[in-house]
């Protein structure tokens, strides 16, 4: 109880549990050291990366890519939207029996009000690519078109080939939807490592013999041109031939799935140089190869408007 009573001094570094707390705390910092240099994202330069995220920002869709989709998947599959002042309503009540049940699961029952904006209005939800009504429409859609046992009657199963005239083209044009796989192999001090990445996208050709004319979005582009419809024996007649020459197209196709899978090999070790860290530096090496042969998801053929 003296004021001028010294502290006295106990050395709790001696003890165990002292030890044991020492050795904690460097841990602790050599770790937050060691995730400091691994995502060291102030030395990135943007424009390095700046084609990536540009890239990502395609790929994952703008919200009008999410508006358009959903507007017509509910359209096609018997429920569409019914749009008011201030949001939207799906009847899901309306879609087929698996697809509600699926949304029940997910907690959407009934009518579900939603707005299209990053910002909800009042009680409607946000909808965008990643909300479960999205998720669910594209899966069940691509799983049924995908399926070979799907009935062509149900407004579930997308055609997978068509031919119409199109204000696109000047001379008959074929385009192929395709899925593309690439396995990456990386190598690395503590071992391999193997992965496998996908994407949509599409060829055109056009002239005979067929000559590519254009690929990725441009060709995708062709897809949402204003339509005409064809005599059901032209349009089969005209499929007939697509199908004939994509025999004589598969060069083509493995020529562009290796150089898919160059420009994602050039990206990667374009992000890992842009990292500028040691630990990027020690990450090794990626290998990317297409995988053989590539799915054609879809085969339309384009004439032009006469």
């Amino acid at each position: 109880g003296r004021p001028d009573r010294d502290q006295l001094a106990f050395d709790f570094a001696a003890s165990d549990e002292g030890r044991a707390i020492d050795l904690a705390w460097r841990d602790a910092a050599e770790g937050e050291k060691r995730t400091r240099t691994l995502f060291a994202q102030a030395g990135i330069k943007p424009a390095e990366v700046l084609p990536e995220w540009e890239q990502t920002r395609r790929i994952l869709g703008s919200p009008d890519d999410t508006r358009r989709f959903v507007d017509r998947a509910m359209l096609r599959l018997g429920a569409p939207l019914e749009a008011s002042a201030k949001a939207f309503r799906a009847p899901l009540r309306l879609l087929p029996v698996g697809l509600r049940e699926r949304l029940a699961g997910e907690g959407l029952e009934d009518d579900f009000r939603f707005t299209f904006d990053s910002v909800p209005r009042g009680n409607a939800a946000s909808l965008h690519r990643s909300h479960p009504l999205v998720g669910i429409l594209a899966e069940t859609l691509l799983e049924t078109a995908l399926d070979a046992a799907s009935a062509p009657d149900d407004p579930a199963t997308l055609p997978r080939a068509g031919a119409w005239a199109s204000e696109a083209v000047s001379t008959p044009t074929i385009v192929t939807l395709l899925r593309l796989r690439h396995r990456i192999d990386t190598l690395r001090r503590e071992g391999r490592g193997h992965l496998l990445a996908e994407e949509a996208t599409a060829i055109a050709w056009a002239g005979t013999p067929p000559q590519r004319q254009a690929e990725g979005e441009a060709a995708l582009a062709l897809l949402d041109a204003p339509a005409r419809a064809i005599a059901d024996i032209v349009r089969d007649r005209q499929l007939a031939l697509a199908r004939q020459r994509i025999d004589s197209l598969r060069g083509d196709l493995e020529t562009f799935a290796a150089a898919r899978a160059a420009a994602l090999a050039e990206d990667h070790a374009r992000i890992r140089k842009a990292a500028e860290t040691e630990a990027a530096r020690l990450r090794g090496t990626v290998a990317v190869t297409p995988i053989l042969p590539a799915d054609i998801v879809g085969l339309y053929v384009l004439l032009p408007v006469l």
